[in-house]
């Protein structure tokens, strides 16, 4: 029984860790994006 329960709370932990990896991922790219976009000037005057 240690055994399954030890297996279990493996799976849940990488499961948790690949969760919060993947919104870290997300989050961290889309940040970047509002940076370069904010920092790129938008030519409005030139055309």
């Amino acid at each position: 029984m240690s055994t399954r329960r030890l297996i279990i709370a493996a799976l849940l932990c990488g499961v948790a860790i690949l969760v919060a990896g993947t919104i870290l991922l997300v989050s961290l790219s889309t940040n970047d994006v509002k940076d370069r976009v904010d920092r790129v000037p938008v030519p409005t005057t030139r055309g």
